[in-house]
């Protein structure tokens, strides 16, 4: 099995929509040219990470990684993971782990004193797989505000 993760291109655009179908169906991704315009933003975003994993040379999962400026902590900045993906074919094959070890490897790379996510999915697996990465619930209680 030949895993590789790598930060996503301008190419990679088709995979990674066909990546988020499986992320949730009832969310179709916008009008192809607000999606470009968009892909094209997040590409050149300052603290803005799309890793990719390939098996095989095939992309099998993803994540974005933001790391954002902070002036407490002795100014490190901290990272938020969202949007975290493993193609069904390929999961419970380290994919997920691997993703999750090179977005901490960036968070070590900016001094980031913190990398954060919050999973939607109330599924018992999908819980355990990030506390099988070290996160956990801690103390803090999220909280968000939706515009839909």
């Amino acid at each position: 099995m030949s895993l590789a993760i790598r930060t996503a291109t301008e190419q990679d655009l088709p995979a990674l929509l066909e990546l988020y179908r499986q992320l949730s169906a009832r969310h179709q991704p916008p009008a192809p040219a607000l999606t470009q315009a968009v892909w094209h933003d997040m590409l050149r975003h300052p603290g803005m990470h799309v890793l990719l994993a390939e098996l095989e040379g095939r992309v099998v999962g993803t994540l974005t990684v933001s790391f954002l400026p902070n002036l407490t902590r002795l100014a490190r900045p901290y990272g938020v993971i969202e949007n975290v993906v493993v193609d069904f074919s390929a999961r419970r094959q380290g994919v997920g782990q691997a993703l999750m070890a090179a977005a901490e490897t960036l968070a070590h790379g900016v001094k980031a004193y913190k990398l954060m996510l919050m999973t939607g999915h109330q599924v018992e697996t999908a819980q355990a797989f990030y506390r099988s990465c070290g996160y956990d619930q801690h103390s803090k209680v999220p909280f968000e505000k939706r515009f839909l």
